[in-house]
């Protein structure tokens, strides 16, 4: 198999389709688009904050570029949506949200291209005059 193009397996595929639908839905729901469920700021701006360290630590176990792409994307949308509830920010909320979307947008396209096995990561450039690579 090339290095360059992951198939991955049924169950990372079915995953991130899953993520997918998740940030789609979420993301959303903060831009308006749909009007998310009621609860109190406080309650979802904590529940923003905690879901963004089980994110972080997702982000920083490694998987491939579009994973840490899709997660650091998230981070961001759940961090400023987490502040925008703490803060009644509507239009931080709605920044979050389009986070929220692109996190979704990417998962969306790492699902699909395991399935069709498309490239998952951009190919390292040789390096340049005089610079050695080692390893």
């Amino acid at each position: 198999m090339d290095n360059d193009v992951s198939a991955g397996s049924t169950t990372t595929i079915v995953g991130r389709l899953a993520l997918d639908v998740t940030l789609l839905a979420f993301g959303l729901g903060y831009t308006d688009v749909i009007d998310g469920a009621q609860a109190s700021d406080n309650a979802v701006g904590l529940f923003l904050l905690l879901f963004a360290l089980v994110v972080l630590s997702l982000a920083v176990t490694g998987g491939d570029q579009l994973d840490r792409g899709t997660y650091g994307l998230f981070l961001v949308s759940l961090v400023l949506l987490a502040v925008a509830r703490f803060a009644d920010a509507d239009s931080l909320a709605e920044v979050g949200g389009c986070f929220a979307v692109g996190a979704g947008a990417v998962a969306w396209y790492a699902a699909t291209a395991a399935a069709a096995h498309w490239p998952t990561t951009v190919p390292r450039r040789a390096a340049g005059r005089g610079v050695t690579a080692h390893g």
